[in-house]
């Protein structure tokens, strides 16, 4: 241990610069992250070194530590405004919990992940996500090779851990994998060349598994049979040409969790829905919370884009207006996610008999693809 403190304390002079010079391997997971963390997140990195992948991300609440003195010195010193503490992995300190936290390529050199794992437990609430970025095992007589070619920084010894290994060590310690990613097959710039093999060949089925970065995303194993009645929820209704439907809509909609907000997105309709959904907000405003919004552009992924944008639930759910989906089974969708059993729950109609006709062709190919 001592002589990876000794490793890590020496490359904190340069590291900075090292980062930089590979800024297209070290940003393109930032990026990764990044799309994962809503910007009112509180954010932990462990294994922060010099700060570099804190200052890319977007969230405004962010702490950073580190095992090595000087890594996090020169952390303080380029990003005053980022808390940055001296800790280890396998012995946190601190006294507060974080909604996401991150551990990018870090695993690989821990002397005890497992420990480091379980110690997540004293930082995370029910509602954390954990991050975890490490090397795929494949590439280790590449990365072998470009060490040997001084391409690529030589790093103290790997543990190769593969993604069951870490899925498993996840799950002792509390945790369970809800996504595993995998990107990156040419890690330095060649125009157009690593575009299409980073974003393109890297995610096709069996030749992803050849990607240099993979990217596991766990949460805290949730309580059976327990449910959170906390929740608010936001129900977008994108509604164009639909005013028969706005009413019932609003009646049919059962009470769950702590508050409902229903938002009627009106789409450039040829008839009087908008007229409708007005009437109805107003009729019902002693009994629900409705919002009314006309829909600034075209299309049902617009009208969403827009409904969610002014939704302040804390859960989003999309209800189609002409009511296929019956909005009784809205408490199965909040049940769902209120006890922790996804991320994202999408109701298929496909799983029940339809009559003939019911949906195009096209639509189902479409539906069965999604």
């Amino acid at each position: 241990m001592e002589h990876i403190l000794t490793y890590y304390n020496n490359a904190a002079k340069t590291w900075s610069r090292y980062r930089k010079r590979k800024s297209y391997y070290w940003d393109s997971i930032t990026r990764h992250c990044n799309y994962f963390i809503p910007a009112d997140h509180k954010v932990l990195e462990i294994g922060c070194a010099t700060g570099e992948m804190l200052a890319k991300l977007d969230a405004d609440n962010k702490t950073g530590i580190d095992f090595s003195p000087e890594m996090v010195r020169h952390a303080r010193e380029k990003y005053p405004e980022i808390r940055f503490e001296v800790m280890q992995a396998e012995n946190l300190k601190l006294q507060e919990k974080f909604d996401t936290i991150i551990m990018s390529n870090l695993v690989g050199v821990l002397p005890d992940v497992e420990k480091a794992f379980t110690e997540l437990n004293k930082v995370t609430h029910s509602g954390s996500r954990v991050i975890v970025t490490y090397y795929n095992r494949l590439w280790e007589p590449m990365l072998k090779l470009a060490e040997w070619l001084r391409i690529k920084r030589p790093s103290p010894l790997q543990n190769w851990l593969s993604t069951n290994d870490l899925k498993n060590l996840l799950y002792l310690s509390g945790f369970e994998t809800y996504r595993v990613n995998k990107n990156m097959m040419i890690p330095f710039k060649v125009p157009l060349i690593s575009w299409f093999f980073n974003r393109i060949v890297s995610r096709l089925p069996l030749l992803r598994h050849l990607s240099l970065n993979n990217y596991i995303f766990a949460r805290p194993v949730p309580v059976p049979g327990k449910t959170d009645n906390q929740f608010s929820t936001s129900i977008v209704i994108p509604a164009r040409n639909e005013s028969g439907n706005i009413e019932n809509a609003v009646k049919r909609i059962p009470e769950f969790g702590r508050h409902i907000e229903i938002l009627f997105v009106e789409g450039n309709s040829s008839d009087d829905t908008w007229e409708v959904i007005n009437k109805v907000k107003e009729e019902y405003s002693s009994v629900r919370d409705i919002k009314a919004i006309r829909q600034p552009g075209k299309g049902k992924g617009d009208a969403v884009r827009e409904g969610f944008k002014q939704a302040t639930g804390d859960i989003l759910m999309i209800l189609d207006a002409d009511l296929t989906v019956p909005p009784e089974d809205l408490p199965r969708f909040y049940n769902a996610l209120a006890s922790r059993k996804g991320e994202f729950i999408n109701g298929v109609r496909l799983v029940y008999p339809m009559e003939k006709n019911a949906m195009r062709p096209l639509n189902t190919i479409g539906n069965y693809f999604f």
